[in-house]
């Protein structure tokens, strides 16, 4: 068997957030070194990804980026590049497509991008940036095809799967029982989890909704909060006007759920708004959680419906209630949710992913970007 080449890789992001595009930088970044690829990254200081990189060991360098071809951004790729010689300049970063597409074609260096949201504003944007890129991936079939209608080229766009450390997000006995110590509930309780950012969209209202239908039926059903958002004080009035106040509990956002979500019993993703894929349900079932998601978007994509979750109608609470009481009054079925979500959330083991990646980029037949842009790489003795 010949012996795989290793490739360089250099990821490089300017994101402030700490949301799932970020978490997806790092979890593909540690799987591409995990599989023995070299990986470095040029990272904005201060940031949550800066921390996120450094905590897992990932060789990186801070970068000062404010827009467009900002002379510093550019100074340091150049640098970088001289430096590292990558095979590849990655990024998750929108606002860094121009110019990684521009440092690319100068230095011969090829470049793959990702985008996570289900459009691109600027026509120019989505008509060029798929083209000009060597690679350029989305993360789902839905957002795939919504792009594609939206005018960028189909044949451009490859769908790779968000990745899932299943080393971190795992069925966990003691992180179950930590979590529900925490939250001061007994094991004979069913929890009912919703993890994000509470806003409107994300159906928060809707979901609030079903819970009060819910927990007019079953009594020991309670639910847990997860988040920090615009919407939170209106939410928590409501929930608090409500006959079942004592039965919600309402925790502060946090970006490591690995050690909350093996604690709940089933998590509810009722989002109105048409998500590209849906991290958190993913990472819910790799942890041994079966879910309930409205069909929104791409998120049917990351469940297999009747076997690890259900969907419903976005915006329908009552469909949503009935999803939540059919798991919540049968154990068995539960329990057998749980295990076949674990099994299904195998597709997005980001090693797994990670091979998918490596093989896309080594991939000679992949539609290449106009050949009349590529320039010959070439020596870069000193910096611009």
């Amino acid at each position: 068997m010949a012996q795989r080449s290793i490739v360089k890789l250099l990821f490089i992001d300017a994101s402030r957030g700490i949301g799932g595009t970020e978490h997806h930088a790092v979890a593909l970044t540690c799987a591409m070194r995990d599989i023995g690829h070299d990986v470095r990254a040029l990272i904005r200081d201060g940031t949550w990804l800066a921390g996120a990189f450094e905590n897992a060991g990932i060789a990186t360098e801070a970068i000062v980026f404010r827009g467009g071809f900002d002379p510093r951004l550019m100074k340091r790729l150049y640098a970088a590049i001289r430096d590292f010689r990558p095979d590849w300049l990655i990024s998750n970063d929108s606002r860094l497509y121009w110019p990684l597409v521009v440092v690319g074609r100068s230095t011969g260096v090829r470049v793959a991008l990702f985008r996570h949201l289900a459009s691109i504003s600027k026509a120019v944007t989505r008509r060029w940036i798929p083209r000009l890129a060597d690679r350029f991936f989305v993360v789902s079939n839905y957002q795939r095809a919504k792009l594609a209608r939206d005018g960028a080229l189909a044949t451009h766009l490859k769908v790779l799967y968000n990745p899932i450390d299943l080393a971190r997000f795992c069925p966990s006995a003691e992180c179950r029982n930590a979590f529900r110590n925490r939250i001061d509930s007994s094991s004979h309780d069913i929890i009912v989890g919703f993890a994000g950012r509470p806003a409107p969209e994300k159906g928060i209202f809707v979901l609030e909704q079903a819970l009060t239908l819910a927990m007019r039926r079953v009594a020991r059903l309670r639910a847990v909060w997860i988040g920090e958002g615009p919407a939170l004080e209106r939410l928590s009035g409501k929930i608090q006007a409500s006959a079942y106040a004592r039965r919600h509990a309402l925790l502060s956002y946090e970006s490591d759920l690995s050690a909350v979500l093996p604690g709940l019993d089933l998590l509810a993703v009722p989002s109105l708004s048409l998500e590209t894929f849906g991290r958190i349900s993913a990472e819910a079932q790799a942890c041994g959680v079966p879910v309930v998601c409205s069909d929104s978007g791409g998120l049917a994509e990351t469940l297999r419906p009747g076997t690890s979750g259900h969907l419903v109608p976005a915006g329908d609470a009552y469909a949503l209630a009935q999803q939540i009481l059919a798991l919540t009054c049968n154990d068995v079925l539960r329990s057998e949710m749980g295990r076949q979500a674990h099994r299904h959330a195998g597709r997005f083991c980001a090693l797994r992913v990670a091979r998918m990646f490596e093989a896309a980029l080594a991939d000679a037949d992949f539609v290449p970007a106009p050949p009349a842009l590529h320039a010959e790489r070439h020596e870069i003795t000193q910096r611009p």
